[in-house]
C-alpha cells in the first residue's frame, strides 16, 4: 500500500487509510519518536467540548402576531369626499369609505389611533378579531402630532397591547406591523428598521418628528396599526408612507405615542376628578441601588390638592396607586379612569427621608379622596395658598418676572457663578429633537463648555446634556440661567441644589453642590 510522509516529520500515513471511518488513530502506520506519541495521545485524551454559549432560536414573528393581534382593532366609517367634482346634484356629497387601524391601550376600550384616521367620519366603527363590532366615540385628539383616543364599551376586558420603550429600537431590528390595508383585516408584514430620527414633513400643518424609517409593506389601512419589534413590544405606530417610493414608510416613536396617549386620558379624567399630582419618568443616570427601578417621580403637587393635604410631597416615586404598579404616565393616568369625585385613592412611594444618617429611602403609604375639579378652578382664581411648583415643566419664569437681571456688557455672570455656558433651543428645534418630552418640558438649554473646577462638571454634567430645569423653575432662556446666577448664593444653606437633564433619550435629575 502506498504511503506518504508529512514535509518536516517523522510520521508516516497510509493514504488509503483517510477514506474510512474507523477512527483518527487508524490513519498512522508508524511511530518514530516518543514525543510526538504523547501529544497525539494528548489530544484523543481530551474530553469533547461543549460551547457554554448556544445562539438564541430565530425569532418567530408568527407567534408574535398570533399573541399581539388581539390588541389591535379595525376602524372605518363613511367619509365626505372633498376632492372637486364630490358634489352629485340632488344627493349632495359623495361619501367612501375611510379605514384604518387602533391599539387597546386600556381594556376598558380605549384606543389610540391617527387622527387621519377618524377624522370627519360621521360615526366610528370599531371591530376586534373576535369580529364584534362597536360604535366608537371620540374622546380627545392632539392635531400637533396626529393622535386620538376613541373609546368603545366592551362587555368583557380587551387584550391590551405590551409597550416598549423607544430607546430600544436600533437600525436592522426586524419588526412586524399588523393593519388593516384596504380593508385586509390583521394584515401582518414583517420587515426591518431602516432609519432612525427622520422628520417627515406630509403638509403644512403636519409633521411627524423624529419617526422611524421601516422597508415593512405599509398601505392605506395600515395607519394607526402597531409597529411591534421581536420581543412582541410595540414601538411605534405606523403613521405615513413615501409617495412613489417603494420599501420606505414611517412609524411614531411608542415613547411619544405613550405620552400624548396619556396626556389624552389626563385631559379626559380632569373633567370629573382633582387630585393635584404632576409626575414624570423615573429616568435616573446618577443612582444608587436603593432607588427603585420602577415608578414615577412626583414632580408637582398642586397646594391645597388632595394630594397636597394628604403629605405627598415633591421629589416622592410614586410606586403604585390602588394597588396597581405605575411604570408610566399611561400607566398613572389609567389608575384615574373611572374614578369620581370623593373615590378613595390609595398610594405606594418612596421618600428619602432626610433625618436618616444612612440616608436610606423609606416606603410610605397615603390613602385619600379625590375632589371635584371645580374646586381647583376656585383656588386658581386666588381662593387658597400659593406655592412655587416643583415641576419645570410648568413654566414658571421667575427669572423673567425678579426684575434683578443683569445685562452688564463682557460680563458672564453665569460662566462665573454656575461655571458653564448654555445656549437656549429655539421651540422648533426642542420639538424636533425632544418630542416625547414635550408633555412634560417647555424648553431647555444646551450646555455649550463647563469649567473644570465647576460643580456642574464634578457632578456629571457634560457638554450636549439639555438643562430643563433648576430648583423649582424651568429654563428655556439666557434670562433664566442669569436670574439662577442670582440666586445662586441663596441655596448655600442648603447643601445643593436639584436640576433636570435631557441626555440623549434620557430624562434624570443630578443634586449640584452650593457652597
Amino acid at each position: 500500500m502506498p504511503s506518504r510522509r508529512f514535509p518536516n516529520s517523522r510520521l508516516t500515513v497510509s493514504r488509503a487509510c483517510f477514506p474510512y471511518s474507523r477512527g483518527f488513530a487508524a490513519a498512522f502506520v508508524s511511530w518514530k519518536t516518543p514525543v510526538i506519541f504523547f501529544t497525539v495521545l494528548l489530544v484523543l485524551t481530551l474530553p469533547r467540548f461543549t460551547p457554554a454559549y448556544s445562539p438564541p432560536a430565530t425569532v418567530s414573528f408568527q407567534d408574535i402576531y398570533e399573541s399581539s393581534r388581539s390588541a389591535v382593532v379595525n376602524i372605518q366609517g363613511d367619509k365626505v369626499d372633498e376632492t372637486e367634482g364630490a358634489w352629485e346634484p340632488g344627493r349632495g356629497a359623495k361619501m367612501y369609505k375611510g379605514m384604518g387601524t387602533g391599539i387597546i391601550i386600556d381594556p376598558r376600550g380605549y384606543i389610540v389611533t391617527n387622527h387621519h384616521v377618524i377624522a370627519e367620519i360621521r360615526k366610528i366603527q370599531v371591530s376586534t378579531l373576535d369580529k364584534k363590532t362597536y360604535t366608537a366615540v371620540l374622546i380627545a385628539k392632539d392635531l400637533e402630532t396626529d393622535l386620538a383616543l376613541i373609546k368603545i364599551t366592551p362587555e368583557t376586558p380587551l387584550s391590551v397591547i405590551k409597550i416598549g420603550r423607544a430607546s430600544s429600537v436600533r437600525v436592522c431590528d426586524p419588526v412586524l406591523a399588523i393593519g388593516n390595508p384596504y380593508g385586509y383585516d390583521y394584515t401582518g408584514t414583517c420587515g426591518t428598521v431602516s432609519g432612525l430620527g427622520r422628520d417627515v414633513e406630509v403638509d403644512e400643518t403636519l409633521v411627524y418628528r423624529n419617526a422611524i424609517q421601516l422597508d415593512v409593506s405599509i398601505n392605506p389601512g395600515n395607519s394607526g396599526g402597531p409597529l411591534i419589534n421581536a420581543a412582541g413590544e410595540m414601538i411605534g405606530i405606523n403613521v405615513a408612507i413615501r409617495q412613489g417610493a417603494v420599501g420606505t414608510a414611517f412609524a411614531m416613536p411608542v415613547d411619544q405615542v405613550v405620552a400624548v396617549a396619556a396626556k389624552l386620558i389626563g385631559e379626559h379624567t380632569a373633567k370629573s376628578i382633582w387630585h393635584g399630582l404632576v409626575v414624570g419618568r423615573l429616568d435616573r443616570e446618577f443612582s444608587d441601588e436603593s432607588n427603585p427601578t420602577e415608578g414615577l417621580l412626583v414632580l408637582d403637587v398642586e397646594p391645597e390638592s388632595p394630594a397636597d393635604l394628604a403629605g405627598i410631597e415633591p421629589m416622592d416615586v410614586l410606586l403604585s396607586i390602588n394597588e396597581s404598579p405605575v411604570a408610566s404616565e399611561l400607566d398613572f393616568q389609567r389608575a384615574f379612569i373611572g374614578l369620581k369625585s370623593k373615590s378613595e385613592l390609595s398610594l405606594d412611594v418612596v421618600r428619602e427621608e432626610g433625618g436618616d444618617a444612612d440616608g436610606q429611602k423609606k416606603q410610605r403609604h397615603f390613602v385619600f379622596s379625590l375632589a371635584n375639579p371645580g374646586y381647583n378652578v376656585a383656588k386658581s382664581n386666588g381662593m387658597g395658598r400659593s406655592r412655587t411648583s416643583l415641576a419645570p415643566g410648568s413654566t414658571l419664569n421667575r427669572a423673567d418676572a425678579s426684575g434683578k437681571i443683569a445685562s452688564q456688557q463682557g460680563n458672564d455672570p453665569v460662566w462665573e457663578t454656575l461655571g458653564f455656558q448654555a445656549t437656549p433651543l429655539t421651540k422648533e428645534e426642542f420639538q424636533r429633537r425632544y418630542a416625547t418630552f414635550l408633555p412634560l418640558y417647555p424648553g431647555g438649554v444646551v450646555v455649550k463648555s463647563l469649567k473644570a473646577d465647576s460643580p456642574f462638571m464634578t457632578a456629571g454634567v457634560r457638554v450636549g446634556d439639555v438643562i430643563v430645569g433648576m430648583h423649582t423653575w424651568s429654563i428655556v432662556s439666557q434670562k433664566n440661567l442669569v436670574f439662577m446666577s442670582e440666586q445662586w448664593p441663596d441655596f448655600a444653606h442648603q447643601g445643593s441644589i436639584r436640576i433636570w437633564l435631557l441626555r440623549g433619550n434620557k430624562h434624570f435629575f443630578q443634586d449640584i453642590p452650593v457652597k
